[in-house]
Protein backbone atom coordinates (compact mmCIF):
# COMPACT_ATOMS: atom_id res chain seq x y z
CA UNK A 1 0.00 0.00 0.00
CA UNK A 2 1.41 3.38 -0.95
CA UNK A 3 1.05 6.52 1.10
CA UNK A 4 -1.10 9.26 -0.38
CA UNK A 5 0.75 12.51 -0.62
CA UNK A 6 -2.01 14.91 -1.43
CA UNK A 7 -3.30 18.28 -0.36
CA UNK A 8 -6.85 17.37 0.72
CA UNK A 9 -9.81 19.71 0.16
CA UNK A 10 -10.25 20.07 3.93
CA UNK A 11 -6.95 22.00 4.04
CA UNK A 12 -7.85 24.37 1.20
CA UNK A 13 -9.62 27.71 1.03
CA UNK A 14 -11.52 27.73 -2.23
CA UNK A 15 -14.49 30.08 -1.96
CA UNK A 16 -14.25 33.74 -2.91
CA UNK A 17 -16.13 34.81 0.23
CA UNK A 18 -13.52 33.11 2.41
CA UNK A 19 -10.68 34.85 0.55
CA UNK A 20 -12.46 38.21 0.93
CA UNK A 21 -13.08 37.67 4.65
CA UNK A 22 -9.45 36.72 5.12
CA UNK A 23 -8.15 39.77 3.25
CA UNK A 24 -10.49 42.04 5.20
CA UNK A 25 -9.96 40.62 8.71
CA UNK A 26 -6.51 39.08 8.40
CA UNK A 27 -3.04 40.26 9.31
CA UNK A 28 -0.37 40.56 6.63
CA UNK A 29 3.24 39.40 6.39
CA UNK A 30 5.13 40.88 3.44
CA UNK A 31 7.89 38.82 1.85
CA UNK A 32 10.00 39.57 -1.19
CA UNK A 33 8.01 37.27 -3.52
CA UNK A 34 4.87 36.49 -1.50
CA UNK A 35 2.23 38.14 0.63
CA UNK A 36 0.89 35.99 3.47
CA UNK A 37 -2.46 36.96 4.96
CA UNK A 38 -3.59 35.02 8.00
CA UNK A 39 -6.44 34.95 10.47
CA UNK A 40 -6.04 32.87 13.62
CA UNK A 41 -8.41 30.00 14.38
CA UNK A 42 -9.54 28.74 17.77
CA UNK A 43 -10.21 25.15 16.72
CA UNK A 44 -6.53 24.31 16.18
CA UNK A 45 -6.86 23.68 12.45
CA UNK A 46 -5.34 25.37 9.47
CA UNK A 47 -6.22 25.91 5.82
CA UNK A 48 -4.36 27.38 2.87
CA UNK A 49 -5.50 29.40 -0.13
CA UNK A 50 -3.11 30.16 -2.97
CA UNK A 51 -3.47 33.04 -5.41
CA UNK A 52 -1.22 33.63 -8.41
CA UNK A 53 -2.16 36.46 -10.79
CA UNK A 54 -1.18 36.95 -14.41
CA UNK A 55 1.48 39.44 -13.30
CA UNK A 56 3.57 36.44 -12.21
CA UNK A 57 3.63 34.82 -15.66
CA UNK A 58 1.75 32.73 -18.15
CA UNK A 59 -0.40 29.72 -17.22
CA UNK A 60 2.55 27.33 -17.09
CA UNK A 61 4.46 29.57 -14.67
CA UNK A 62 1.39 30.25 -12.51
CA UNK A 63 0.61 26.54 -12.19
CA UNK A 64 4.24 25.79 -11.31
CA UNK A 65 4.19 28.43 -8.55
CA UNK A 66 0.96 26.96 -7.15
CA UNK A 67 2.46 23.46 -7.18
CA UNK A 68 5.58 24.66 -5.36
CA UNK A 69 3.58 26.53 -2.72
CA UNK A 70 1.27 23.54 -2.18
CA UNK A 71 4.28 21.26 -1.80
CA UNK A 72 5.87 23.54 0.79
CA UNK A 73 2.59 23.89 2.70
CA UNK A 74 2.09 20.14 2.67
CA UNK A 75 5.53 19.47 4.17
CA UNK A 76 5.70 22.41 6.57
CA UNK A 77 4.47 21.44 9.98
CA UNK A 78 3.52 22.44 12.51
CA UNK A 79 2.07 25.72 11.40
CA UNK A 80 0.17 27.96 13.81
CA UNK A 81 -3.60 27.33 13.70
CA UNK A 82 -4.98 29.85 11.20
CA UNK A 83 -6.40 30.34 7.75
CA UNK A 84 -3.68 31.44 5.33
CA UNK A 85 -3.92 33.17 1.99
CA UNK A 86 -0.63 33.04 0.10
CA UNK A 87 -0.44 35.53 -2.75
CA UNK A 88 2.44 35.24 -5.19
CA UNK A 89 4.06 38.49 -6.26
CA UNK A 90 6.05 39.40 -9.33
CA UNK A 91 9.22 37.32 -9.61
CA UNK A 92 7.82 34.29 -7.77
CA UNK A 93 7.87 32.35 -11.03
CA UNK A 94 11.66 32.33 -11.06
CA UNK A 95 12.04 30.74 -7.61
CA UNK A 96 13.08 27.17 -6.92
CA UNK A 97 11.40 25.06 -4.24
CA UNK A 98 14.11 25.79 -1.65
CA UNK A 99 13.65 29.54 -2.01
CA UNK A 100 9.87 29.18 -1.69
CA UNK A 101 10.32 26.99 1.40
CA UNK A 102 12.72 29.49 2.99
CA UNK A 103 10.38 32.44 2.48
CA UNK A 104 7.22 30.68 3.66
CA UNK A 105 8.89 29.14 6.71
CA UNK A 106 10.15 32.61 7.64
CA UNK A 107 6.58 33.91 7.39
CA UNK A 108 5.20 31.04 9.49
CA UNK A 109 7.82 31.78 12.17
CA UNK A 110 6.70 35.40 12.23
CA UNK A 111 3.07 34.29 12.61
CA UNK A 112 3.93 31.93 15.48
CA UNK A 113 5.85 34.69 17.31
CA UNK A 114 2.73 36.81 17.16
CA UNK A 115 4.53 39.44 15.15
Amino acid sequence: MTARFCFPPTLRIRKRAEFLRLSHDGEKVYLSHFLLIYHRRDDGGYRFGITVSRKVGNAVVRNRVKRLVREVCRHTSPVPPADYSIIARKGAGMLEVDAVRTQLEKAFRQVSKGR
